[in-house]
């Protein structure tokens, strides 16, 4: 019962809340910004050639900051606030632990899930899906769930797609949850996490190709994804997804300990 009405505290603090719509609404409208860095090629492109162009956008950080923001510093506003106090003295640290990995990770999932699958779904009011006939368009076929594009499965494509990177979202939240009961500053958490978020993605593959495989779009990015089959490239990024989150979880119970709550 204590878990329960833990999970359902901290799923009142984001969900269908303002703060969620902002934020959704925020993660449409820097893709849109994102899509304006080349405006003129937009009556020339197809959805397809869009979102591969720009998966890997530096914009694409600040819908990462957005997602984030929701619950990704709720451990520095629990110890602002005087509710982690009084959470402690009802329930016992697993519980709390728990509870803010469950909601730290599928808050920033939904919003960037469905805010990129939003704006995907939204640009084909003014251009195609894609140009089959293009060289281009067999090149990311070629790659991961390229059988869906020629299928002509778009929306299940994209729809994939979205899951992935909500996964992303909701791995870097979770790291940042963890980062924040360390350093205990918001603006410095949120910074921290997005820049270990770039080390992983751009520096690492670029360091050596053997680390490219830990790589965070080797694994949630599924367009990128060598893996032929589009439901293996589901589950295996599921089950890293999970794995990743129980590790988060050790270590915040862990700092948990460290700082002195029973």
């Amino acid at each position: 019962m204590k878990l329960f009405n833990v999970l359902w505290a901290d799923s009142m603090r984001w969900f269908g809340r303002w703060k969620m719509w902002a934020v959704l609404a925020g993660i449409v409208i820097v893709n849109y910004l994102m899509m304006g860095q080349n405006i003129r090629a937009i009556p020339h492109s197809s959805v397809v050639e869009t979102v591969y162009l720009y998966i890997e956008d530096p914009f694409f950080a600040l819908s990462l900051l957005l997602a984030v923001f929701l619950m990704g510093t709720s451990y520095c506003d629990d110890l602002e606030s005087g509710y982690l106090l009084f959470c402690m003295e009802r329930c016992n640290r697993n519980i709390y632990v728990f509870s803010k990995i469950i909601h730290t990770f599928f808050s920033a999932f939904f919003v960037l899930a469905a805010g990129i699958f939003i704006w995907i779904c939204s640009m084909r009011l003014f251009m195609p899906w894609a140009f089959p006939q293009e060289d281009y368009f067999q090149t990311i076929a070629e790659q991961g769930m390229g059988g869906l594009l020629l299928k002509k499965n778009y929306l299940l494509y994209f729809f994939l797609h979205s899951l992935g990177c909500g996964m992303l979202g909701g791995v870097v939240s979770t790291a940042t949850f963890v980062i924040s009961m360390i350093l205990k500053n918001k603006m410095l958490v949120q910074t921290v996490a997005v820049l270990l978020y770039y080390i992983n993605v751009i520096f690492l593959p670029s360091y050596s190709p053997r680390w490219s495989v830990c790589s965070l779009s080797r694994i949630f990015y599924f367009i990128y994804s060598d893996i032929n089959s589009t439901w293996m490239i589901v589950v295996t990024s599921s089950v890293i997804c999970l794995l990743l989150l129980f590790i988060f979880g050790l270590a915040a119970c862990k700092i948990f300990e460290r700082n002195n709550y029973a």
